[in-house]
């Protein structure tokens, strides 16, 4: 719940309805969901473990990936910072400069 940032209600139903029997404290007590048939349930079990290997996926390659944009974005404000390069491109590629200045001044990830 913490990974996905969802504490609501509906979410809890739902993983509680896709999680197998010996994940559970007590698998003896019944799962029974409001209004899901058997096959529902099981569609949902299939689509949660596709999405937590997709997560694993993600937070394996997380770190690389936010490290190499930090290093992009200070290499790019080091050329941007340098007057001939952004002339040159102020009169060729304009356009592209704008783009390159507006991620440049990013100060964070979540920007």
């Amino acid at each position: 719940m913490t990974a996905a940032n969802n504490f609501g209600v509906p979410y809890t139903k739902a993983l509680l309805a896709s999680t197998h029997p010996e994940m559970l404290i007590d698998p003896d007590k019944s799962k029974i969901i409001e209004r899901l048939t058997p096959e529902q349930v099981n569609k949902m079990e299939k689509e949660m473990q596709v999405l937590q290997g997709d997560l694993r996926a993600v937070e394996g390659t997380y770190g690389n990936e936010a490290l190499n944009l930090v290093l992009a974005c200070g290499y790019l404000k080091k050329l941007l910072n340098n007057v001939r390069i952004v002339r040159y491109l102020s009169q060729h590629y304009s356009e592209i400069l704008n783009q390159l200045q507006t991620v440049s001044s990013c100060s964070s990830l979540e920007s």
